[in-house]
């Protein structure tokens, strides 16, 4: 379903523009000697600290940005359709990253090559917590150089440092509550999707802004995504220690794949070009919090047993005495056992 450029930010819902002025149709662009292209002019004196962070981030790492404000997505006006002619008319590679906002549009998009040095995981933190709450604040400089310092630390050391690691934390502390709200609202409707109105005469629950619910559903994207891909990793090591005995493990993590597959789908309808009701905006991300916390529960279901089998590879001299000891208890009866089936044998027929 994607194309040359993977879209990992489309949270059009969480923008709010501030001063935005009328709409220009605006193709694809091409860059000339700098990095950022500001058609929508968002940007002013502020241009050049946006050209800096870009100059930086491709001093000090392998990877380059490349920023473009526009007002309006035009030929073609989906945005990864509209980001992959940007690319290609401008030969991006794949460590090569693109910021795209339109600004009368309410959407913005970090793309980067499937194939490029920075992970899906990594390149949607920076949208959730650097790019998004700058554009929310009508900070267009801010968003691009926080994009910059984002994917800088990303290539750098394989993810954030602490300092972002924090605000993180404290985003998801902040939206535990509501996410826990959506999850019990959306069980409680067993065999139905999405959120519906409380039965006549009972007093209806407070609505959570739709911009937090957005945010709650994103984070719980990259939670389980991030738990997913340590999971598989701690799979290797089951299967390659323990055999058949990491049956389990293997089973629990497919299950775990398919729910946040189904989660990414219903992502991807929200980002599509197709408008979309704030029922139905409301309904798929309370699904996708809903799918997230039932994959985390299948892997979390196996952990225990996981845990066990580690403090049994720790004491394997203990292990083998205790089913010695188990051997020499049931040996005895082995021998009566097998009178028995003999006995039985004589009369009756093997059918």
């Amino acid at each position: 379903m994607r194309n040359r450029f993977v879209t990992v930010a489309a949270l059009a819902g969480a923008l709010v523009l501030v001063g935005a002025v009328p709409a220009n149709a605006e193709d694809p662009v091409e860059f000339g000697s700098s990095p950022v292209v500001d058609s929508a002019g968002v940007l002013g004196g502020d241009i050049a600290a946006v050209e800096e962070a870009a100059e930086a981030l491709s001093d000090n790492s392998t990877v380059d940005l490349f920023v473009v404000y526009v007002d309006t997505f035009t030929n073609p006006s989906t945005a990864v359709e509209w980001a992959d002619a940007t690319a290609t008319a401008n030969n991006l590679g794949p460590s090569d990253y693109l910021l795209a906002v339109a600004i009368d549009d309410r959407a913005y998009y970090l793309s980067g090559d499937s194939a490029g040095p920075i992970s899906e995981s990594d390149l949607a933190e920076i949208e959730t917590t650097l790019i998004e709450p700058a554009l929310s604040d009508g900070d267009w400089a801010g968003a691009a150089i926080a994009a910059a310092d984002g994917l800088d630390d990303a290539v750098g050391g394989g993810g954030f440092g602490g300092g972002l690691m924090i605000i993180i934390a404290l985003v998801i502390l902040a939206g535990l509550a509501l996410v826990i709200f959506a999850i019990a609202r959306s069980r409680r409707k067993a065999g139905e999707r999405g959120i519906r109105s409380e039965k006549a005469g009972q007093a209806a629950a407070p609505q959570i802004p739709l911009a937090e619910l957005q945010q709650s559903a994103a984070s719980a994207l990259v939670q389980t995504d991030d738990a997913v891909q340590t999971s598989t990793e701690e799979l290797g090591f089951a299967t390659a220690s323990y055999g058949d005995a990491a049956a389990p493990f293997q089973q629990a993590l497919a299950q775990a794949k398919e729910k946040l597959g189904e989660a990414f789908r219903i992502k991807q309808k929200l980002d599509d070009a197709q408008p979309d009701t704030e029922e139905q905006t409301r309904q798929w991300n309370t699904q996708i919090i809903q799918l997230c916390e039932e994959a985390n529960a299948v892997l979390d279901e196996q952990a225990e047993a996981f845990d066990e089998l580690r403090a049994l590879e720790k004491d394997v001299p203990g292990a083998i005495a205790n089913v010695a000891r188990d051997l020499a208890a049931v040996g005895p009866r082995v021998a009566g056992i097998r009178s028995e089936l003999a006995e039985l044998q004589a009369q009756y027929s093997d059918e």
